[in-house]
């Protein structure tokens, strides 16, 4: 039995799909079975890749109808034989040696619930070249935390998991014992699919210093500009965690103090968010003028976020069970692993 299922999900990228699967028949580890997800009913393009590439590690599953982002992504996460499961999208490739580091990490790291390496990002061009930016995903995000130059493992939580994701989908090998906890709702929207699925990660991960997928910055993308919706989803998330963080592992001066430190300052957010999490009273005592001039401003700007904001956990009443559900697991586990406040990162140890 092969060692890692590989899903390579594709949507009317045929300009991209071929270099994706070039890169995977490209690893040197080469124990593993590709699904081939075309969830484009009407193109023939992967299905004519499939029979000319001729690789009998590989099969296409051909969507009968279109199924969206996030129903498409669950399908990662069904049970399966295999120890390990990774999801490649059309428009990233792998360096050769990605599987077989990721793999001999996680053999040597049981305790680990799944591993993730760096990425490196690349901007299309409008003649349709690729352009190396020089930046990795985890300084573009973490662009105050100390650089990571070593296997290191991370405990839930992470102050950036408050309202975004730590851990990248497309450079992560997951444990197939664990992925069944990773389908979330079929509703989630695309912008958010891989922040719910953080929540509902076994942790600690792995993180792999070395960047051993290209990540893609395209010129067109099929998701849409959101703003309004992201900003209602980030409350539902900033919201979720506050409402289950224990007061006495972090508390609300603590993330209070973060919020006025953090540039651009979120004082105003962390108040609409607290509302949302039920404990606004806590926070309110908290706030200064300025603060509240910062909330007021926002509202005049944009009075139809900011209505959709506040209203963000009655409006999507399922998706909110699920981050709750979640984060109080994940609070759960990290108590009884002996972490108190914000989770450790730390060197792995050799195996």
């Amino acid at each position: 039995m092969p060692r890692v299922r590989v899903y390579l999900l594709t949507y009317r990228r045929n300009h991209l799909l071929p270099r994706a699967l070039a890169s995977l028949r490209a690893q040197t580890f080469t124990d593993w079975v590709c699904e081939l997800h075309n969830d484009d009913p009407a193109d023939p393009f992967p299905a004519k890749l499939v029979a000319e590439t001729a690789d009998p590690r590989i099969t296409l599953k051909q969507h009968e109808t279109n199924l969206g982002a996030t129903r498409t992504f669950n399908l990662v996460f069904a049970p399966v034989a295999e120890p390990y499961v990774c999801l490649l999208e059309d428009d990233n490739w792998w360096e050769p040696g990605f599987l077989a580091t990721l793999v001999a990490a996680a053999d040597a790291h049981p305790e680990a619930g799944f591993v993730w390496c760096d990425q490196r990002i690349w901007q299309e061009t409008p003649d349709g070249e690729w352009r190396d930016t020089g930046q990795r995903t985890m300084t573009l995000l973490h662009p105050q935390a100390p650089p990571v130059t070593v296997p290191t493992l991370c405990d839930w939580p992470q102050p950036r998991q408050r309202f975004d994701t730590f851990h990248y989908n497309g450079s992560t090998l997951f444990r197939a014992s664990a992925c069944a906890r990773l389908q979330i709702p079929p509703t989630v929207p695309q912008i958010c699919m891989e922040t719910f699925r953080d929540r509902a990660l076994r942790w600690p991960g792995l993180f792999l210093p070395e960047p051993l997928v290209n990540f893609s910055w395209t010129l067109a993308s099929t998701r849409e500009s959101q703003t309004e919706l992201w900003l209602a989803y980030r409350a539902l998330l900033d919201g979720s965690f506050l409402h289950c963080c224990p007061p006495h592992t972090i508390s609300a001066a603590e993330f209070w103090r973060a919020a006025v430190e953090a540039r651009p300052t979120q004082t105003g957010s962390t108040l609409l968010h607290a509302w949302v999490a039920g404990r606004f009273a806590e926070f309110a005592a908290l706030a200064r003028p300025r603060d509240w001039l910062r909330v007021a401003v926002h509202a005049l700007r944009r009075p139809l976020a900011f209505w959709r904001t506040l209203r963000a956990r009655s409006r999507h009443p399922g998706h909110w069970d699920f981050l709750v559900t979640e984060t109080r697991r994940r609070f759960s586990e990290s108590a009884a692993g002996g972490v108190t406040g914000w989770g450790r990162i730390r060197p792995a140890r050799e195996p």
